[in-house]
């Protein structure tokens, strides 16, 4: 079944993408994907951090908070007609 809902973390640098990525990974929380950002958010080749459930959006603040880096921009991703539409989330 394709899941038709979605979250994205957007971070300004790649490096903050992949380091929070890692960090998730290591606490075992296994619900995370690093992708390319979607060109519609962000011009360039970033990284995003998608998952399914929104809570985890506390749980990606709470490792950024914890190596003092930006507060990413977060979106929320919904599947319509094939075509994948994302609104800000304001956080």
């Amino acid at each position: 079944m394709m899941i038709n809902r979605h979250y994205l973390a957007v971070f300004e640098s790649r490096n903050h993408a992949i380091l929070v990525y890692s960090l998730l990974e290591e606490g075992g929380q296994g619900q995370f994907q690093l992708i390319f950002t979607p060109c519609s958010l962000q011009a360039g080749c970033g990284y995003s951090i998608r998952y399914y459930n929104k809570s985890l959006t506390d749980t990606i603040i709470e490792k950024v908070k914890e190596e003092n880096l930006p507060i990413p921009k977060f979106y929320y991703g919904e599947n319509i007609q094939g075509n994948i539409r994302y609104r800000a989330l304001g956080i």
